[in-house]
């Protein structure tokens, strides 16, 4: 089964500045974290910069959380990144980034 919102949710075109991938928690409002892989990409597009993540974890836990407006990243340097997800696949999710941490765009220059 699969649940998207946004038919645009990764534009075309995106000039890969930056990417990451690890171990991480999810963490929502009144729910129990679920532990996570990622990867998170932030690039550059004719709207400027973008950031999307890609999750894997418990399918039924992904889905609770794409209902949620927005969801947490706590990644396993304690580093937080705010989330929406827009596509569930399965045990994939994809999701946009709310707004680019600071710590992330450092690291582009």
């Amino acid at each position: 089964m699969s649940c998207s919102y946004s038919a645009f949710a990764t534009p075309a075109e995106m000039q890969v500045l930056k990417s990451r991938k690890g171990y991480g928690k999810l963490l929502a409002a009144k729910l129990e974290f679920v532990r996570i892989r990622y990867e998170m990409v932030v690039g550059r597009t004719p709207f400027g910069l973008s950031g999307y993540a890609f999750l894997q974890g418990e399918a039924d836990a992904l889905r609770v959380r794409w209902l949620l407006p927005d969801v947490q990243l706590r990644l396993r340097d304690m580093r937080v990144v705010d989330l929406s997800i827009t596509e569930v696949f399965g045990t994939t999710a994809r999701a946009e980034m709310i707004a680019i941490p600071k710590w992330f765009l450092y690291s582009l220059i």
